[in-house]
């Protein structure tokens, strides 16, 4: 099990929708590695994959950080 795969289990209840959003950010990087070994266009849907969850969790953070 990887360092922090026991971390849902530690998160409140509120917090559980950011999972989804951590496997979607994974699951980006390792299609952008692969895709980063076939061709350099392979890379974008890698690369959207890790960008949308990015920006989501950095407006979350400003939204929070405002109120």
């Amino acid at each position: 099990m990887p360092p922090g795969g026991r971390r849902g289990l530690a998160l409140p209840h509120e917090q559980l929708g950011l999972i989804p959003l951590l496997a979607i950010f994974a699951t980006g990087r390792a299609i952008f590695w692969i895709g980063y070994l076939i061709a350099p266009w392979a890379r974008a849907f890698g690369l959207a994959l890790t960008f949308y969850p990015t920006a989501a969790a950095l407006i979350w953070l400003a939204l929070v950080s405002l109120r």
